[in-house]
């Protein structure tokens, strides 16, 4: 019976249901966030504005594309922000993580779901609103569709799922360190950095830039943000989505390996 479950993915979407409905069973949290995502919006749109009337005319881009790149960068952060670093360590602080690894369903799996769950829950109560927001206050229509759509969305998957086994290694770590919160954080800041949303990869040093290239994190953001602005040659595009789904299986494979020592490691904490 169970095989049979896992065989036909019901148990993969009965848990992203679960999940999205879990994040709107608590009203209070989504109308705080659904304030404050506008707040960082308007943060973004009225300094960029600020900066082209009062500052400096030499911008890295045309002032519309920045106030897209930043507008969209939120936008995926909406659908991005999975904290399942901070779940898989909640799981190993409570003692909890034992019942989760005896489930039919494979651990990642069932992460994976719940992180999908929320996205699509996420899509609904913040992205979209924010895109109605993005929509009153673009001055043109110029960008507001994206030059390469199947491009932008393959690229926008890649970095969903590049991010989610980023941290689901950041949260194995808490099989060593039991509580991982301020690691965790820690690394979200640099990741929010070298993926491209805090500010454009283009505004990095030089040797930075060309580091980055053969890391996963400019393949969060950075990429399928330049992917909707047809800021790449489309065989650019191809190409980074193949480099994309290396590091995807790279990741996988690492974090299968990762996760078995730490499973041991928790057994003999146990024993």
């Amino acid at each position: 019976m169970r095989s049979a479950e896992l065989s036909n993915g019901a148990p993969f979407f009965a848990v992203a249901r679960m999940s999205a409905r879990e994040f709107a069973a608590y009203p209070a949290d989504v109308v705080t966030e659904f304030m404050t995502y506008p707040v960082v919006f308007l943060g973004y749109f009225f300094f960029l504005q600020a900066l082209s009337r009062f500052g400096s005319s030499q911008l890295v881009m045309p002032l519309e594309q920045l106030t897209l790149y930043y507008s969209l960068g939120w936008l995926l952060r909406m659908l991005f922000h999975q904290q399942t670093d901070l779940i898989v360590s909640g799981l190993v602080a409570h003692g909890d993580i034992a019942l989760q690894l005896v489930r039919p369903m494979d651990f990642s799996l069932w992460l994976l779901a719940q992180a999908l769950g929320c996205a699509a829950a996420r899509l609904l109560f913040y992205a979209m609103p924010g895109a109605v927001l993005l929509l009153v206050l673009a001055q043109s229509s110029a960008g507001l569709i994206p030059a390469s759509p199947w491009l932008f969305l393959f690229s926008a998957a890649i970095g969903f799922l590049i991010l989610f086994e980023l941290q689901l290694f950041i949260g194995g770590i808490s099989f060593y360190t039991t509580m991982n919160y301020q690691i965790s954080w820690t690394l979200d800041m640099t990741i929010r950095l070298v993926a491209g949303l805090v500010v454009p990869l283009t505004l990095l040093p030089a040797p930075l830039q060309a580091g980055l290239k053969y890391l996963p994190f400019p393949h969060i953001y950075a990429y399928p943000i330049q992917a909707w602005l047809g800021q790449a040659p489309f065989e650019d595009g191809v190409s980074r989505l193949a480099g994309g789904l290396l590091w995807v299986v790279g990741l996988y494979f690492f974090n299968k390996w990762f996760y078995q020592q730490a499973i041991k490691r928790l057994n003999v904490y146990g024993g």
